[in-house]
C-alpha cells in the first residue's frame, strides 16, 4: 500500500509525520512523495491562523481532485478543533484529533489488513541512512502536543 504525507505547520507535526511514516514502512507500506499516487494520504494539520485552516482545506481538495482514490486520513490541529468542517471534505476517510494521534498506525493499519502489505519487523542493520519526510535525516524529538490555546503571563512580565 502506498502512503503519502502532506505535513502543515510547525515542527511538532513533522515529528508526527516522521515517525507514523517510519512505523509504516516498518510494516510494510511504500511511501511515496507528496502528490504522487498513493493509496492514502495523512495531512497533518496546523489551526494556528484562519490562513491555516484556509491552507489545509485547499491542500485536502487538491488532493480529492488530483487522486480521486485516494482515501484522506486528516490529523493534526485543525482536525482537532474543527472535525464536522474536515469530515465534509471530499474523500476524508478519518478525521483523527491530536490525543488519538497515537491511534494512527493502528487506524491505517488495519484499513489495509486486505491489501497485500506483509508485515516485517526486521531491519537491515548498518543500512544507509533513508532521507524520511521532505528529505530530513535528523532525528527530532517530541516534547509537546498540539498549541496551547491560551498563555497566561504574570503581571511583572510586563
Amino acid at each position: 500500500m502506498r502512503v503519502a504525507f502532506a505535513t502543515l505547520g510547525c515542527r511538532l507535526n513533522q515529528v508526527d509525520s516522521q515517525q507514523l511514516q517510519s512505523a509504516l514502512e516498518a510494516r510494510g507500506f511504500a511511501t511515496v512523495p507528496f502528490g504522487a499516487p498513493a493509496d492514502v494520504v495523512v495531512v497533518n494539520t496546523c489551526s494556528v491562523t484562519a490562513t491555516a485552516d484556509q491552507g489545509a482545506r485547499q491542500t485536502i481538495r487538491r488532493i480529492a481532485r488530483d487522486n480521486p482514490r485516494a482515501r484522506i486520513v486528516v490529523t493534526g490541529c485543525y482536525a482537532t478543533r474543527r472535525p464536522d468542517e474536515i469530515a465534509a471534505l471530499p474523500n476524508v476517510a478519518r478525521v483523527v484529533c491530536n490525543d488519538d494521534k497515537p491511534r494512527l498506525l493502528h487506524l491505517i493499519s488495519a484499513a489495509s489488513a486486505d491489501s497485500t502489505v506483509s508485515a516485517s519487523f526486521d531491519g537491515p542493520c548498518g543500512a544507509a541512512v533513508v532521507p524520511g519526510v521532505a528529505g530530513r535525516t535528523a532525528y527530532t524529538l517530541r516534547i509537546q502536543t498540539g498549541c496551547a490555546t491560551t498563555m497566561e503571563l504574570p503581571a511583572q512580565a510586563f
